[in-house]
């Protein structure tokens, strides 16, 4: 399970690669991350940690769903059924549901979906995206400090990530 913050848009993401990550006390240590500075912190992470384990439960391990966004209290939420790095189902998977978390997160700034904004979802999309492949491929996020949501430049491969 990896986490990380979007300043520009005031968001939390917590992406979890297989439903048994997703206990209380895991979802709850990441989103004290979130809350730490709250008054309550503890209290709200524990709520918010209850309510998505509560999705997990409902969707991918009693469902029949591969993937699930949810959103709480500005944590934007990914679990998995499963990932696997070399299995193309798991990455179109993730992408459907960043994908989700890339429209909610747009739709509550105001913007509606149309040529003239198409670029920022599409910039955000690959931001969280580019975050969440820097955690699996180099066990962290090798750019914290870059906080831009356009790409530095649009050439490489997946090994530049």
């Amino acid at each position: 399970m990896i986490s990380f913050e979007n300043e520009i848009y005031q968001r939390y993401f917590i992406i979890a690669f297989s439903p048994e990550e997703c206990t209380i006390k895991s979802l709850t240590k990441h989103c004290k991350e979130w809350y730490k500075t709250e008054k309550d912190a503890h209290k709200k992470a524990v709520n918010a940690a209850k309510y998505l384990y509560e999705g997990v439960q409902k969707h991918i391990v009693n469902g029949n769903a591969g993937g699930l966004f949810d959103n709480y209290n500005r944590i934007d939420f990914i679990c998995l059924q499963e990932f696997n790095l070399k299995d193309s189902w798991c990455h179109s998977i993730l992408a459907h549901e960043v994908l989700h978390a890339t429209f909610r997160i747009i739709r509550q700034t105001g913007a509606q979906l149309s040529s003239k904004s198409e670029e920022t979802y599409c910039y955000l999309h690959q931001w969280i995206i580019r975050k969440i492949y820097r955690h699996l491929l180099h066990g962290q996020d090798n750019d914290s400090k870059d906080k831009s949501l356009a790409p530095k430049d649009t050439a490489g491969s997946i090994e530049d990530i």
